[in-house]
């Protein structure tokens, strides 16, 4: 299986030897078209229980029969289109470099001397972004979902217990009156769009 994105490039392949069908396309865009490999970047990751003497007999194999490939790095696990890959990775280390990422922008933005209203854009511009890339294929770990509460507090800058479900939904009770007066404006406005949209449709069959 061969799987590409702009230039990065993944191969999954049943056995060592197809490298070698791989090694004459490459030669020949390297020839032809000058596109060659970054080496430095190109890793192996075996499917099978990592060690030292597998990686060391891989290499081995590279420098008899692919000498150009020899510098390859053997990896246990390594990163492609910013998803962390090999068969022991697990969903907490596909997050690990994101939910850093996440973690030092949302601090940053609670220590700002900025208004709630301004840390919350912050927040969802600069640091819920970092997350939504890795979401689409794999679940958020439960470590990460965790600290979220502490994080939120920060960033309103109200007690860490406020941000707890039942805080939210029992203790704290205004917001049901905001909720009956989004519900009537939902009410009022969405049925005028959507009568305006059926006239437009009329008009225009």
């Amino acid at each position: 299986m061969l799987l590409t994105c702009a230039d990065d490039i993944g191969v999954c392949l049943s056995r060592l030897s197809s490298l070698k069908l791989l090694y004459k396309p490459f030669t020949l865009a390297r020839h032809a078209a000058g596109l060659s490999l970054g080496i430095p970047k190109c890793n192996i990751v075996p499917l099978v229980p990592f060690s030292a003497k597998t990686a060391f007999a891989i290499k081995s194999w590279l420098a008899e029969n692919i000498s150009e490939w020899q510098t390859f790095q053997v990896l246990e696990a390594a990163e492609y289109v910013g998803f962390l890959m090999g068969p022991s990775v697990d969903d907490s280390q596909v997050f690990c470099k994101a939910s850093n990422k996440f973690y030092k922008r949302t601090r940053a933005i609670a220590d700002a001397p900025g208004s709630t209203s301004a840390n919350v854009v912050a927040c969802n511009r600069d640091a819920i972004t970092t997350l939504t890339y890795q979401i689409h294929l794999v679940g958020i770990p439960e470590q990460l979902n965790n600290i979220q509460h502490g994080l939120i507090s920060s960033i309103l800058k109200i007690p860490y217990r406020a941000t707890m479900t039942r805080a939210a939904m029992t203790t704290i009770d205004s917001w049901r009156e905001s909720v009956v007066l989004l519900r009537t404006y939902f009410d009022k406005y969405a049925m005028c769009s959507q009568l305006s949209l059926h006239n437009q449709a009329v008009s225009f069959s």
